[in-house]
């Protein structure tokens, strides 16, 4: 079988109208993982536009879950956690790559670690599977 990929989808934001994230506020989304393509890799694309002089950076936060054992943090599984630096000239990219075979769902969230400035957020994913 070969490799196939989907193209980029919105997460959260679109590519012209991010989403604005308050002071210590946070944004995410989830990825339905064992769909119909029972997705193997995720190509996950953070794009973060800081206010002028900002203070303090953005954390990006992934979660694995399994969306059958109903709404409880019991099978909520810490993937991986990076800080976005602040800038000011411009936005900053990040893209992380997660292995998702072993997984039903993903959550992203980004968190604004800055207490006094707005952050505007894109989230965006590729999905790979067989």
């Amino acid at each position: 079988m070969p490799w196939t990929k989907t193209a980029w989808a919105n997460l959260r934001g679109t590519n012209t109208t991010s989403v604005a994230v308050a002071p210590s506020g946070n944004t995410g989304g989830n990825v339905d993982c064992a769909g119909a393509n029972d997705y193997i890799s995720l190509a996950v694309r953070v794009s973060v536009l800081f206010d002028t002089a900002p203070n303090k950076a953005a954390q990006v936060d992934f979660y694995g879950y399994n969306e059958d054992m109903a709404d409880t943090d019991a099978d909520t599984l810490a993937i991986y956690t990076a800080e976005i630096p602040q800038v000011t000239t411009s936005e900053e990219i990040a893209t992380y790559q997660i292995n998702v075979s072993a997984l039903d769902h993903v959550r992203c969230v980004v968190t604004n670690l800055d207490t006094t400035k707005t952050i505007d957020v894109h989230i965006a994913y590729m999905a790979g599977y067989w």
